[in-house]
Order: C-alpha cells, then sequence, then structure tokens
C-alpha cells in the first residue's frame, strides 16, 4: 500500500514530542498554520519538549513516514480536494494501523468519527479549518492506548497473522483465479482455507512459483522476516504479561521487553512483507 506523493505546494512539517519516555510523532500536512501553532502549544504546555522539520512538497509520502516515526497525523487542504484527502487518510491507516488521523476542512465529506479497529485507532474528520480543538481531543485519546498492551498485542498480532492473506492472494493471482468467481472460490474454500494446508506450506509453494517464474529475488530475505514475524506473534499471542510492567512479557522463565520502539518495530516489518507480497501478486498476475 503505497500512498504517492506529496502535492506540490503543500506545507508539510513532522514535529516530535518527548516528555521522559513518552514520545509522540505528528504530521502537519495542509491547513491554517495558527492551528498548528495552537496543537504545538498545547504539547509544549503539556511538558513536551519539541522539534519541528519541515518536509519539501512533491516527495514521497512512504518516505516521509519512513524517516519520521508518526503517530498522529493532522491532514487537510489537499489541492485533489475533501475526498482525496480522506482516502489519502484510509491508506495511511491501512499502511499502519497505530496512527490516529484527523482529516480537516472537509465539509462536503459525511463527518466520520470512525474507530476502526479499537477505541484507540482513529480516523476522524471536521468540516472546518479550527481543527486545534478536534486535534487535541484526539492526542489524548491516543496517548491512552501506549499504556494498553493487550491492545497493542492484538494489534500488532493481527497484522502478522495478516500477512498470510496476502500469500493466498499470491497463489490465486498465479492460478488466474479472481475472487468472486467459482472456481476461485472453491480454490479459497477447498485449500487457502484448507487446515491441511499450513502456512509453512504455502510459503514453500509460493517460493518455487517465483523461481520457476524467473522472479526468485523476489522472494529473496522472505523466509527470515516471515519467521522473525512468526515468532513474535507466539511470543505476544502465548506469554503472559508481567503486572508490574505491562511491557514485559514472561514464557518458559525468560523475560521479552515489547516497549513502543518494539511495537513499531513489528508493524514496520509487517508493513515491508505486505508490500513485497503486493508486488509479487501483481506480478504474478501479469504473467497470468
Amino acid at each position: 500500500m503505497r500512498l504517492g506523493k506529496v502535492p506540490e505546494g503543500m506545507v508539510v512539517e513532522a514535529a516530535r514530542y518527548v516528555l521522559n519516555d513518552e514520545v509522540i510523532g505528528m504530521l502537519y500536512a495542509g491547513g491554517p498554520a495558527d492551528q498548528a501553532g495552537l496543537v504545538h502549544r498545547y504539547m509544549t504546555d503539556e511538558g513536551f519538549e519539541a522539534s519541528r522539520t519541515g518536509v519539501a512538497g512533491g516527495g514521497s509520502w512512504d518516505a516521509i513516514f519512513d524517516e519520521h516515526e508518526v503517530d498522529i497525523l493532522l491532514a487537510g487542504n489537499h489541492p485533489d480536494g475533501a475526498d482525496a484527502c480522506v482516502e489519502f487518510a484510509r491508506r495511511v491507516v491501512q499502511r499502519n494501523p497505530l496512527i490516529d488521523v484527523l482529516v480537516h476542512g472537509v465539509r462536503n465529506v459525511e463527518p466520520i468519527t470512525k474507530y476502526d479497529r479499537s477505541l484507540y485507532t482513529a480516523l476522524l474528520t471536521h468540516p472546518g479549518t479550527d481543527y486545534a480543538g478536534r486535534a487535541i481531543e484526539l492526542i489524548r485519546t491516543h496517548r491512552k492506548k501506549w499504556n494498553d498492551v493487550i491492545f497493542l498485542r492484538g494489534m500488532v498480532i493481527t497484522q502478522i497473522v495478516n500477512v498470510e492473506a496476502h500469500i493466498n492472494d499470491a497463489l490465486a493471482a498465479h492460478f488466474g483465479l479472481e475472487p468472486g468467481t467459482a472456481r476461485g472460490g472453491q480454490f479459497e474454500e477447498y485449500v487457502l482455507e484448507n487446515p491441511m494446508y499450513m502456512l509453512e506450506g504455502k510459503k514453500r509453494a509460493l517460493s518455487k512459483i517465483l523461481d520457476d517464474a524467473g522472479l526468485g529475488h523476489m522472494w529473496r530475505g522472505m523466509n527470515r522476516m516471515m519467521s522473525d514475524m512468526q515468532g513474535k506473534r507466539n511470543k505476544m499471542a502465548h506469554c503472559e504479561v508481567d503486572p508490574d510492567n505491562p511491557n514485559v512479557i514472561e514464557s518458559m522463565g525468560r523475560t521479552y521487553m515489547y516497549d513502543r520502539q518494539s511495537m513499531r518495530d513489528a508493524l514496520r516489518d509487517a508493513r515491508l512483507v505486505r508490500q513485497r507480497l503486493l508486488d509479487i501478486t501483481e506480478a504474478l498476475r501479469e504473467r497470468a
């Protein structure tokens, strides 16, 4: 899921706010400077140390989100209109479901107060350009999620498990089977969802298919990345949480630390694997 280019002329600023061990990355994308200033002042009044960096227009959104650890996106004034801005926000959340997004200045869009996956993960809209108050509400809710280890573990586990669905799509693309068709439905029911066909078998099959198609380079490194992800998923799913430290899980006498950065890293790895699988699916679909 790539996000495309930053529209020419859009003012984008990355900010990093630090308070003790709490770090919030925020991206201001379009909208009045005075509203961004009000949000920034709220953060500093809360005691956060702040740094802000301007981002040149015309570059890649993906590069920006890779370079800056973004937790909250405040977006508006998209040159292609309100619908394009909301669609961009949806793609951002799909890319990283730990990011909360407020889209402002969208009077012609039906109001959205949507918590996509839990109490914490939000995609909100605000009709006017006076968005600071709404943004502050979002920030307050966002800060709560990092104290809820159950939510964080569930989010990471879900993202890692979702990778198998992308392997299924790649296999279906190779055999020229489209969703909604009779044969496609049978392939999904009898093969892809059959418990006899485990993930390891699907990975091995896809690797061989790519080798036979002369696309083996696209699988390079995938076994290692996916094994690492599966290991993290199993620990998070089956280990006990330390009651004195919610970021620590215990298993077989060993402890594992899963703090904010660990969760971000796990989601980043899952995203990179998913993107590679999307590229593989497209390549196989073109050859089918």
